[in-house]
C-alpha cells in the first residue's frame, strides 16, 4: 500500500513561521493536528458554505477570508451551524481565518466537534495564501538523494 506524502497540521505550525512573516494561533480543533496536509494549493471557495461543494478538495487547506466571514455572520445561528457542519464534513486539514477576523461562535463549535483545527492570521488573505503555499511547496516538494565521488586529478575526472 502505497504511503500518502504530506505535512502534519502540527508540523506546519512547527515550522519556521514567524521568520516568513506569518504567524498562526490555534483556536479549536487541537485533537486533529495529526491531520495531513497533501496538496501546496489552498482551498478557497465560499461557495462551499452555500452547500456547492463540487471542486473541493481533500488534503488542502481550507481558507475563510472576508467574503466567508461575511457570509457566515448573514446567516442565522441554525442555518450557520448547518453550512458549517456540511463544508466541515469533508476532509480538509484544517481551516484558516485570514485578515485578523473573529471566528463565530458556530465555527469554533463545529471545529471543535470534527476534530479539526482551526487557526487564525492577522495577515490578509491574499498574503497569508501565498506565505502558506510557498511553505507547503517547499516541504511537499520531492527529493531524491543520490550519492556520488568524482575526483579531478591535473582535469581528469574519475
Amino acid at each position: 500500500m502505497a504511503q500518502t506524502h504530506g505535512v502534519t497540521v502540527s508540523a506546519l505550525l512547527r515550522s519556521r513561521l514567524e521568520a516568513l512573516g506569518l504567524s498562526l494561533d490555534l483556536l479549536a480543533g487541537g485533537d486533529g493536528l495529526d491531520r495531513l496536509i497533501t496538496s501546496p494549493h489552498v482551498q478557497k471557495t465560499g461557495l462551499a458554505l452555500a452547500g456547492f461543494h463540487e471542486y473541493l478538495k481533500p488534503g488542502r487547506i481550507l481558507i475563510f477570508g472576508e467574503s466567508e466571514i461575511r457570509f457566515l455572520e448573514s446567516l442565522e445561528s441554525r442555518a450557520r451551524s448547518a453550512a458549517l457542519r456540511l463544508a466541515l464534513g469533508h476532509d480538509f486539514p484544517c481551516v484558516i481565518i485570514t485578515g485578523g477576523f473573529a471566528a463565530p461562535r458556530e465555527l469554533v463549535i463545529e471545529a471543535e466537534r470534527a476534530n479539526l483545527p482551526l487557526l487564525k492570521t492577522p495577515i490578509v488573505t491574499p498574503t497569508a495564501i501565498a506565505k502558506i503555499e510557498s511553505i507547503l511547496e517547499d516541504s511537499l516538494a520531492e527529493r531524491t538523494v543520490i550519492h556520488a565521488v568524482l575526483l579531478d586529478v591535473l582535469d581528469w575526472g574519475f
